[in-house]
């Protein structure tokens, strides 16, 4: 299940972002609420190299 996750988590690699969640999202986030975002946390380490190559081959991040 957790390849599934790194799959998903993947996709987001063409919106040229680093990490799923954004810092005010964790920042902000109590301890029930951050309960539900660690596992993806710790399961997005590699999107910020899937962002990278998607800068080199695309003009600009999609949009929707």
């Amino acid at each position: 299940k957790l390849d599934d996750l790194r799959n998903y988590i993947s996709g987001a690699a063409r919106f040229w972002v680093d990490r799923v969640y954004g810092p005010q999202m964790v920042g902000t986030a109590g301890p029930e609420r951050m309960r539900h975002l660690e596992q993806v946390m710790a399961n997005d380490g590699h999107l910020a190299e899937l962002s990278r190559k998607a800068r080199e081959t695309m003009p600009e991040p999609s949009r929707g």
